[in-house]
């Protein structure tokens, strides 16, 4: 069971302190900076629609206000951001929803123009090029749909429902990290007097490298109708890279890069086979082993067409699971695509129908015996085709 690296940061670093007027924090906090990303860690999946990026060198800062020093040697410094419950770092959904609104137009707490127009040049370039050249009147409305939750109703001002308002939800490190370095130590050197040297001050970073998974649950906009909430997460992806998160992004903190999403899902559908392809693999064996009882109850024939029915009553990432004639037989779907596949194009050359049911649970197909080889049954599953 990993540890909860929350608890080890706030509790368990100041363990016996009363005990030791000069405490010595080296070994906890080389502890603590050599933690990575736990295995198998329950991700807390929330809104729906997401992006992931991937945190840029030197790393992420959150939670730097928290109060975290005693004056030990090897101490970290500043505070740092965990999750109570997973005790991993999250970046706030107040966080998340407080950096994509710095960049948006009309504060409350200023209408200069320094600082408004530049963010309406922003906001415009990021606007998707199906949406109209906006005045500045829509853009504000946009601001506050977003961001308050307010929106005018036959030319009133309303507020939506919480069912209607955007919602920014906390910010999680993505299973996608999963085995990598976590955390990492850093220093920054405050120079708060000119003529004497800095003391430099150690601190606790999110290490380069890792995958955020930031959430919300977004809805087409009733200011710009023809903004869809896939529209707003584009527009937030932007902000995101453009801005960072977190403390100190303009030393270069906080910074991320933008990830594949394709490649992502990709990566975790190949993990995922590897972990289960030795489980099926180990019960292909046992059922290949009993070979003789499988030819048996099939009547099989050597040099004979042996050709029957089999229905699929099981099937996961890799494997069909047929039963024919009260066996049961695996086959794997890549074999079994690849094959109807050749079919098809054979028959749309003659001419003939290529209409079938997909192979899928409760579907009837042929599955077609062939010779032993190497004492283990091989077969070839095709479709039954429809209008012959």
């Amino acid at each position: 069971m990993s540890v909860n690296i929350g608890w080890l940061f706030y509790r368990d670093y100041f363990e016996g302190l009363q005990d030791n007027d000069q405490p010595d924090f080296t070994h906890k906090s080389n502890r603590l900076a050599e933690q990575k990303v736990p295995q198998n860690k329950p991700l807390l999946r929330l809104g729906t629609e997401h992006i992931h990026a991937k945190t840029t060198y030197p790393g992420l800062l959150i939670g730097t206000g928290y109060q975290h020093m005693t004056g030990g040697d090897g101490e970290f410094k500043t505070g740092f951001y965990f999750d109570y419950t997973s005790g991993l770092p999250v970046i706030p959904g107040s966080s998340v929803k407080g950096l994509l609104r710095s960049v948006f137009p009309y504060h409350r707490e200023t209408r200069d123009d320094h600082f408004i127009k530049p963010r309406l040049r922003y906001i415009r370039s990021l606007l998707p090029a199906h949406i109209e050249e906006p005045d500045d009147k829509k853009i504000e409305a946009l601001t506050l749909e977003i961001f308050e939750g307010l929106c005018e109703v036959d030319k009133k001002p309303a507020r939506l429902s919480a069912y209607e308002r955007d919602i920014f939800h906390d910010a999680v490190i993505s299973e996608f990290s999963q085995g990598k370095d976590l955390l990492a130590t850093d220093f920054i050197t405050p120079h708060r007097d000119a003529l004497k040297d800095p003391t430099p001050l150690m601190l606790l970073k999110v290490a380069p490298g890792v995958i955020f998974r930031f959430q919300f649950s977004l809805h087409q906009s009733k200011v710009f109708p023809d903004l869809s909430a896939a529209d707003k997460l584009a527009m937030f992806r932007q902000i995101i890279l453009d801005q960072g998160a977190g403390a100190k992004t303009n030393v270069g903190y906080g910074q991320f890069d933008e990830v594949d999403e394709q490649k992502l899902n990709e990566s975790q559908e190949r993990a995922q086979l590897e972990v289960l392809r030795p489980v099926f693999e180990n019960e292909v064996r046992e059922l290949s082993s009993a070979h003789d009882e499988v030819l048996k109850a099939l009547d099989f024939v050597k040099g004979k067409i042996n050709e029957y029915e089999a229905l699929i009553s099981f099937e996961n990432e890799m494997f069909f699971l047929l039963e024919v004639e009260g066996v049961k037989v695996y086959q794997e779907k890549e074999d079994v695509e690849e094959k109807i596949e050749e079919h098809v194009v054979k028959r749309a050359k003659k001419g003939r129908s290529i209409n079938f049911d997909k192979p899928a649970v409760g579907v009837t197909v042929r599955l077609i015996l062939k010779e032993l080889d190497r004492d283990i049954l091989r077969f070839n599953v095709y479709p039954i085709w429809k209008n012959q």
